[in-house]
């Protein structure tokens, strides 16, 4: 068996309706996320260095089907210290 890496959560990227940035500022800055603005995005800092990146849901992806652009969830990044050898890992 491969040897596990050592790796965290480095950020999570979120696509909501822009009506709602000002709910989820608030709720994140609440629970000590230093907020920095960018036009239709915001990042939300953690003390750890991990961030959320949120993101408004732009059309046409804000009606129903499946796309990674849709309200949701967008991506979840992992970093680590070294490079991951496996093939089945997409390092970028």
């Amino acid at each position: 068996m491969a040897q596990a890496l050592a790796a965290s959560i480095d950020h999570v990227g979120l696509n909501i309706p822009e009506e709602s940035f000002g709910f989820w500022k608030e709720l994140l800055a609440y629970l000590g996320f230093t907020i920095v603005e960018d036009g239709n995005h915001f990042d939300a800092k953690a003390a750890t260095g991990a961030f959320v990146c949120v993101t408004a849901t732009k059309q046409p992806y804000i009606e129903a089907g499946h796309h990674r652009r849709q309200t949701g969830l967008s991506h979840l990044a992992v970093g680590s210290a070294i490079q991951c050898q496996n093939p089945r890992v997409r390092v970028s």
